[in-house]
């Protein structure tokens, strides 16, 4: 209420008569005395200074060092720019100077028809400068450029109609376009890219191998075992069928009927069918991708080998640095093309059109007429029902009488049989069995890479498929073999026909599923693949073989039974043969004995001069 009594005189109005809750509530609003508020003021504005003297210092203590540091730096950049710029602004005068000088002595040096010709040629110049500004004040100018632009526009809108209207027409032109694109950016890298970085890329790495070759080898390692893992094949889904109701049965005579049994088992298939679509059907997608790209390998790898294998091709121009260096580079840039616009294309499995212009879909589309046409020239020369007529009826008959007197086994005849059907192919590629090496040559590859290939190419269903995908991961593993062996094996004589023996035992069926499950066991066995082996790790193939080569090489033991024995044969030597500097030692010793006695024993010595006769 003081404070209102202080303000009451400048406002007289103001008074509890007239205005009584004004009063009231301005009595309790408790507005404070001014000498409050300016002490209060005075002491909010001495700590918001001493703040800001405490921040500016701590702010002066912390960025000063970094303050410092660009100011130095900029102080040397300075300088350096004064100093560099004085020395180029220098060399710029000079360099005035001297063309200046230059030109002056250039210009003395021509003729009066010379400098007319310059003369001329400079007012040309700027007589079209001043006629082009002067053209642009016009009006048929701008009308002139309007009907220019609208030119390019009419042309620009023709030329989409006409690529669009060709994209729709030529599949072919418009399935090239992304490949075209590859191209191009294959070229700006061979013409941007230092020299030595792409051939040390391609000749010291490993990188072509391991992209053709050993990726493809595991990943299609790893589809097969997946589906063999799954059961995916008829055979192995009847077997695993059997099994798994002898077992359900065994159990349900104990715990269920018979007929909650059948229930039981029929909704587990169902369920097991249900889930198995979506990776069946990855699975053979994935499998006929791979089976194109070793068709597509071994179309390349063959081509390759031929023209080695010819002899004035082979010889100067096949074995060329230039050659084989643009050789290697293509193996390079073609499967990085095939991998790559096969991830960016062949997996889209909605657009139908990108899928069709993958790059292993064009090279089958176009290398495999050429496979199937060779083969049939070739393999199939001699047609299956002759072959049947002429040579296996008759072969049949006699391995049957041989199966009848117990000579062969019924299993030993079905594998002759098997083979004997299997050569038809292999009748003609044969006949170079009868020639040299070199000749031979021709007949390994074939049979290496254009048999397979072939039945690759003709194999219908998912069951021939996996087949000759197992067929693939064999090869894979005997080139790999043979590569290692190859220096070995120049220096054995009629080896190419050895390995061409090889390779034709290696294209039958009955090998195929043989020698793979051999291989997917001994995987399976050491961990390299997922599942449970039926077998330990001492009991494969491979550590089989280890032993049997540890044990034919040389050991410790067996030098030290070396060593014992040629000891204990010296002893016997020494024991045979008389030792006659020992007999001469002990005579000496005896002959010394008794005459250490004659001279200590005085009656012996009497003796015996006694007994000496006189003379």
């Amino acid at each position: 209420m003081k404070s209102f009594e202080i303000i009451a005189p400048y406002f007289a109005w103001v008074n509890k008569e007239n205005f009584p809750y004004v009063a009231q509530v301005y009595g309790q609003l408790d507005i404070p005395f001014w000498d409050d508020y300016s002490e209060a003021f005075h002491q909010s504005s001495a700590d918001v200074m001493q703040a800001c003297q405490s921040s500016f210092k701590f702010l002066d203590l912390t960025l000063r060092p970094f303050l410092q540091l660009l100011f130095i730096i900029l102080s040397g950049l300075f300088e350096l720019l004064l100093k560099k710029g004085l020395i180029s602004l220098q060399k710029g005068s000079e360099q005035a100077k001297a063309g200046i000088i230059w030109f002056y002595k250039f210009q003395r040096s021509l003729t009066k028809e010379q400098v007319l010709g310059e003369i001329g040629i400079v007012g040309c110049l700027f007589a079209i400068y001043f006629l082009r500004k002067w053209l642009k004040r016009q009006t048929y100018w701008t009308r002139g450029m309007k009907w220019v632009s609208n030119q390019k526009r009419k042309v620009k809108k023709s030329y989409t109609n006409a690529v669009k209207h060709l994209s729709e027409v030529s599949l072919v032109l418009a399935m090239t376009v992304p490949h075209l694109f590859f191209l191009g950016i294959v070229v700006a890298s061979k013409i941007l890219l230092p020299r030595r970085i792409l051939e040390w890329v391609v000749h010291e790495t490993y990188m072509t191998t391991a992209m053709c070759l050993w990726y493809p080898f595991v990943s299609t390692l790893v589809l097969i075992h997946s589906r063999r893992q799954e059961g995916k094949s008829p055979d192995e889904n009847q077997t695993l069928v059997a099994k798994a109701g002898e077992k359900s049965a065994g159990k349900a005579t104990k715990n269920k009927t018979s007929a909650e049994l059948k229930i039981s088992t029929s909704n587990k298939s169902r369920l097991e069918k249900k889930t198995s679509k979506g990776s069946s059907r990855q699975s053979d997608t994935s499998a006929s991708f791979w089976l194109q790209y070793w068709i597509t390998y071994s179309i390349i790898q063959a081509f390759g080998q031929v023209c080695h294998m010819v002899p004035v091709f082979g010889r100067f121009v096949a074995k060329h640095p230039f050659f084989q260096s643009l050789s290697a580079e293509f193996n390079l840039f073609f499967f990085v093309w095939v991998f790559t616009m096969e991830a960016l294309m062949g997996g889209n499995t909605e657009d139908a059109f990108l899928a069709q212009a993958s790059p292993l879909k064009l090279t089958t589309r176009y290398l495999n007429p050429v496979i199937l046409d060779l083969d049939t020239v070739v393999s199939q020369a001699i047609s299956a029902e002759k072959w049947k007529k002429l040579v296996f009826s008759k072969a049949q008959r006699i391995l049957d009488v041989f199966v009848m007197v117990r000579f062969l086994s019924e299993e030993r005849k079905d594998w002759l049989l098997h083979i004997l059907e299997e050569s038809r192919v292999l009748l003609i590629p044969s006949i170079t069995l009868m020639m040299p090496s070199f000749a031979t040559q021709f007949g390994v590859a074939y049979v290496q890479y254009i048999v397979p290939s072939a039945k690759s190419a003709r194999a219908r269903g998912a069951n021939s498929q996996f087949l000759f995908l197992q067929y693939w991961v064999l090869h894979c593993m005997f080139f790999g073999l043979l590569t290692w062996l190859a220096p070995v094996l120049w220096w054995i004589p009629f080896s190419t026909h050895v390995m061409f023996i090889a390779w034709c035992n290696l294209s039958f069926p009955k090998t195929i599923d043989k020698y793979y499950a051999v291989l997917e066991m001994e995987l399976v066995t050491f961990g390299v693949l997922s599942g449970t082996s039926g077998i330990a790790v001492n009991d494969t193939r491979t550590a089989q073989l280890l032993n049997a080569i540890s044990k034919r090489l040389p050991s410790s033991q067996d030098g030290d039974s070396v060593k014992s024995a040629k000891t204990d044969g010296n002893a016997a030597s020494t024991a045979s043969v008389p030792d006659l500097s020992s007999e001469k030692s002990t005579t000496s010793l005896s002959s010394a004995r008794e005459k250490d006695a004659n001279t200590t024993s005085p009656g012996a010595g009497d003796a015996s001069i006694a007994s000496s006769p006189l003379p």
